[in-house]
């Protein structure tokens, strides 16, 4: 590594250490863009998930394209693996298909529009500091990203012009053209490292086009960057879920089992990328005229670049057609391989993972999935405490128990969850819906205090051996069925996003508002006849409180639904 930076002179190295900051920073900027322009569309997208895996398969493909970051698709689809969403096989294939989309913004750059680079640089600050509208300073954000990635690729270019007359990096290169396994290891290895495949398949590219890289050694390292891109899943899934580690071990399978096919067949791998991509990689620039000509300096390979960004679109291809069909074998392999019997826990998270925080589209899919889960904890709590009320069965008493310790820990997380969200998300439309998404935390978590008012109340009451009068009885009835049809109707709407809820909830609150003054009152004149004595009053006027407080709380979930919440 000393010999490496010896032979690059000031210039050089600051080319390299800038090339590769700028890289980072535009595949960063990029991604956020696209993360933020596509936000409202990966909802839909994560709506119309599938299970078949041919269609999981184009899932994995779009997510890593509108997030450019396939660990957070791995982790997503472990997510989904794990509480039983999607099944281990179309899991895996998901996996797969993430491999493709990784590869397009590679695609991209290889084409080397350098004569893009200041149009995109001028359009995109003009987005960025004068656009109005949110989404088109996201795309400012991504055409500004896209060109500093085009900045950098070329400053790493430009920076082994010196390593040429290097004699201990020709050594270096000649070694790893000779031994092809040893540069599938040396990749594999620096890519896990890095955990950041895109970036060592830039650098790789870049070398190929300095001019210092045969063709099928680019390649080569090519199969090991793929191969080293499977750590950062497989460090995720080590402490995780069996789930988790049977997607990273059935991921690793496949990417190994694909470099190793490649690998022994690789003369015709080659022969396959040069017929479908045009030129010859290992053309190399020596004249004035061949340098202005394809717009590169004496010395580099203009086509190279092409050929090995082919190379690992179509390594992610070849993957997907060779195991596509063997999925169902692949997900028995790993079932024997790794042993254990899946465990949900049930007072902690079961779809929320923090390391996707970076990818605030993901996080907030996750942090939805989590709401509701809370949202049908709340509606089982209310109907439970309906039924108590009316049978006074001390098993519910358990039931009940646990809902709200559940309410309790799924608020203190989820709320801890979307702050973190929030400090990472630069849309203003993610940040609206992270703060209305705590506020129906809150009300859920409220809902449930509700519940356990009204069991403590019917308790009070069968300690006092307190009997309503049976007009009492039927209104408190009436209003616990109306409640707790308003609240399944809120549920049911927040999964399916029912365009009236606003008009329909109002509607239903102020029905059971009406319906509790109505009850105050003629409670009032009970007492007025002597019809109902003082303490059972008490008892009765708070359970109507009760019920009408979360009648509240599910109105205010639906103005946060409908976005209406201020």
């Amino acid at each position: 590594m000393l010999d490496f930076f010896s032979g690059l002179s000031q210039a050089s190295l600051f080319n390299f250490v800038g090339g590769l900051i700028l890289f980072f920073f535009g595949l960063m900027r990029t991604t956020e863009g696209m993360q933020n322009i596509a936000g409202g569309r990966l909802r839909v997208v994560f709506a119309g998930l599938i299970k078949n895996r041919l269609k999981s398969c184009l899932f994995g493909l779009t997510i890593t394209s509108l997030t450019q970051s396939s660990a957070a698709t791995a982790v997503l689809t472990i997510g989904f693996v794990s509480n039983g969403i999607v099944s281990l096989v179309d899991g895996i294939a998901v996996v797969l298909g993430a491999s493709i989309g990784a590869s397009l913004i590679l695609q991209f750059i290889a084409f080397n529009p350098g004569w893009l680079l200041f149009p995109l640089l001028i359009i995109s600050f003009s987005l960025l500091f004068f656009a109005r509208q949110n989404y088109q300073r996201d795309a400012g954000a991504v055409l500004f990203g896209l060109s500093l990635l085009m900045l950098g690729l070329a400053m790493l270019t430009s920076s082994f012009e010196p390593l040429r007359d290097n004699p201990d990096f020709v050594q270096l290169i000649s070694v790893l053209q000779e031994n092809l396994w040893l540069s599938v290891l040396c990749s594999a290895l620096l890519a896990a490292l890095v955990q950041n495949s895109t970036a060592v398949i830039a650098l790789i590219i870049a070398l190929g086009a300095s001019g210092h890289l045969h063709s099928a050694s680019g390649v080569a390292l090519i199969l090991g960057a793929n191969i080293g891109s499977c750590a950062p899943t497989i460090i995720a899934a080590m402490h995780g879920s069996v789930a988790a580690r049977r997607v990273a071990a059935a991921q690793f399978l496949v990417v190994v089992s694909t470099a190793a096919c490649l690998a022994l067949v690789f003369p015709y791998f080659l022969r396959i990328i040069s017929l479908l991509t045009p030129g010859d990689a290992d053309f190399v620039v020596t004249t004035f005229e061949q340098a202005q000509w394809y717009q590169a300096a004496p010395g580099q390979k203009p086509f190279i670049t092409r050929h090995l960004a082919n190379a690992n679109t179509f390594f992610a291809i070849f993957s997907v057609l060779f195991f596509l069909p063997f999925l169902q074998q692949i997900a028995r392999l790993t079932t024997y391989l790794i042993r254990g019997r899946e465990t949900v826990n049930e007072f902690g998270l079961q779809f929320i993972d923090y390391r996707v925080l970076n990818t605030p589209p993901i996080a907030l899919s996750q942090a939805r999935s989590e709401l509701r889960r809370m949202a049908q904890t709340a509606q089982a709590a209310v109907h439970e405490t309906k039924l108590f009320l009316a049978d006074q069965k001390a098993e519910r008493l358990h039931k009940l128990t646990r809902y709200e310790n559940l309410l309790d820990l799924l608020q203190k997380e989820l709320i801890g969850f979307l702050v973190e969200l929030s400090h990472r998300s630069s849309s203003f439309t993610s940040a609206r819906e992270v703060a209305l998404m705590m506020h129906m935390v809150a009300d859920f978590e409220r809902i449930g205090d509700h519940c356990q008012a009204l069991v403590r109340l019917s308790q009070r009451k069968q300690e006092w051996q307190v009997v309503f009068s049976q007009i009492a009885q039927r209104e408190l009835d009436a209003l616990a069925v109306d409640t707790v049809a308003f609240v399944d109707y809120i549920v049911e709407a927040l999964d399916t996003g029912a365009d009236d809820i606003l008009e329909e909830a109002q509607r239903r609150e102020n029905f059971i508002d009406r319906r509790e003054e109505k009850m105050r009152n003629d409670h009032l004149q009970r007492l007025t006849t002597g019809e109902c004595a003082v303490r059972p009053g008490l008892i009765y006027i708070d359970m109507v409180q009760a019920f009408e407080k979360i009648s509240d709380h599910a109105f205010s979930v639906a103005k946060c639904l409908s976005g209406d919440k201020k």
